[in-house]
C-alpha cells in the first residue's frame, strides 16, 4: 500500500497558504457491476476545495463573485457521478468550517462524508439524481511520481488502486469488485489549476501477445504545465517514469490530443503519449467517442476563469514497448497490451 505519510502529506496542503488562495483537488476513479443487469459502469467520487477559508460559515459559488469587485469563489465541494455514456455529475457545497482534519491521522471528513487511508463513504442528493457510496480502496503503487510547484502540483500515489464495496445510484445498486475495479487515484493542488489538461491512465492492460490480463501493470500521463508532462508506465516489471522539460528529456517525450473519427466516421478524440528513453521506446494510443464524454468545469481561485475539460472513463487503445537496436536502429517489440476503462481527459482554461 502507498504510504500513510504521502496521505498525511497531501491533506496537510489543504489547510497551508493555499486555504486562503489556491485549490486542492483529490479523487478517485473506478469501476463498478450492476448487481441486477452486471453491467459495467466508471464512477467518480472527488473533493474539490476553492480558497476556502475566505468564507468560512458558508460557501461562496462562483456565480456570486462574476461581475463582483474583490469577491473570490470559496467553498469545499463533494463532486461524484459516472463516466461514459449517459454520464452524469453531482455536486454538493459546503464551507469550510464544516471540514474536519485529523493531523496525527490524516483522515478528513467534510459534513456526512468521510476519507481515510482505506474507506471512502458519503452521498450526495440534488435534483439532477443521487449517489451515496461505502466504499474500501487500497494504492498499489509503492514509489509514484511526484511534481511540485509553486503554482501547481500533481501527487499521483492512485495510478494503481483496487477499490471495493456497495454504491448507489438514482436508486440501483452496484458492487465495486477490487480485482476488476481498475481504479485511479490522485491529489492535485497550488495556486491555480493549469490552463490547458491533458490527462490519460489505466489499470485495465491484456497482453497482445499472450492473452493474459497484466495485473501489475499501469500507466498515467498528466500535463503539468505548458508543454510539459508528466508519464509513468508499468509494464510487468518494466518502469518508465519521466517529466518532460527536464534536462536531456525536452526532445523524449511527445504528447497530444486530436479529433478524428473511427471506421464507422464516428467522431472521437485520440490521445497520444510517445516516449524515448536510450534503447527503450513506449507509444500510448488512447480513443474516446465523443458521444461517450461531457464536459466538467472547475473555477479557478481568481474568480476570473475555469478548468472546462471533456472528460471520460471509457477510453480504449494500445500501449507498446520496444527495445531499439543500438545497430540497425531497428525497433523489437517486447510487449504490446490493449487498453480498456482509461480515464481521459482535454481541456482549456475558460475567461469570464
Amino acid at each position: 500500500m502507498a504510504s500513510t505519510k504521502i496521505s498525511k502529506s497531501n491533506h496537510n496542503v489543504l489547510f497551508s497558504s493555499l486555504k486562503s488562495k489556491g485549490f486542492a483537488r483529490i479523487r478517485f476513479v473506478f469501476a463498478a457491476s450492476n448487481i441486477l443487469s452486471g453491467k459495467k459502469q466508471t464512477f467518480f467520487v472527488e473533493f474539490y476545495f476553492l480558497n476556502p477559508a475566505i468564507s468560512p460559515k458558508r460557501p461562496v459559488l462562483f456565480s456570486e463573485v462574476q461581475g463582483s469587485s474583490g469577491l473570490l469563489p470559496s467553498y469545499c465541494s463533494v463532486r461524484c457521478g459516472t463516466l461514459g455514456r449517459g454520464g452524469k455529475e453531482l455536486i454538493k457545497y459546503c464551507s469550510n468550517s464544516q471540514v474536519i482534519f485529523d493531523k496525527k491521522t490524516g483522515n478528513l471528513q467534510i459534513d456526512c462524508f468521510s476519507l481515510t487511508d482505506e474507506v471512502i463513504i458519503g452521498s450526495v442528493t440534488t435534483s439532477e439524481g443521487s449517489m451515496d457510496w461505502n466504499l474500501q480502496y487500497e494504492k498499489q503503487i509503492a514509489k509514484p511520481p511526484l511534481f511540485r510547484s509553486k503554482k501547481y502540483s500533481w501527487n499521483s500515489d492512485g495510478i494503481k488502486t483496487v477499490v471495493g464495496g456497495v454504491l448507489h445510484f438514482n436508486g440501483e445498486e452496484f458492487q465495486a469488485v477490487p480485482n476488476v475495479s481498475f481504479g485511479y487515484s490522485d491529489f492535485s493542488f497550488g495556486q491555480e489549476q493549469i490552463n490547458s489538461s491533458f490527462h490519460i491512465s489505466a489499470s485495465n492492460l491484456v497482453s497482445s501477445i499472450n492473452g493474459k490480463q497484466l495485473a501489475g501493470s499501469s500507466f498515467a500521463v498528466q500535463k503539468i504545465a505548458e508543454n510539459k508532462y508528466v508519464i509513468f508506465v508499468k509494464l510487468e516489471g518494466k518502469t518508465f517514469c519521466i517529466r518532460s522539460g527536464k534536462f536531456l528529456c525536452k526532445k523524449a517525450v511527445t504528447c497530444y490530443c486530436t479529433e478524428t473519427t473511427d471506421e464507422e466516421n464516428t467522431r472521437q478524440l485520440h490521445w497520444a503519449a510517445n516516449i524515448h528513453l536510450g534503447k527503450s521506446v513506449v507509444d500510448i494510443d488512447i480513443y474516446c467517442h465523443e458521444s461517450s464524454m461531457y464536459f466538467r468545469e472547475f473555477d479557478q481561485a481568481d474568480g476570473k476563469s475555469l478548468l472546462s475539460e471533456l472528460c471520460g472513463g471509457t477510453g480504449v487503445g494500445e500501449v507498446r514497448y520496444y527495445r531499439k537496436d543500438s545497430r540497425t536502429k531497428a525497433l523489437e517489440i517486447i510487449e504490446e497490451a490493449r487498453v480498456q476503462d482509461a480515464l481521459c481527459e482535454f481541456g482549456s482554461n475558460k475567461k469570464l
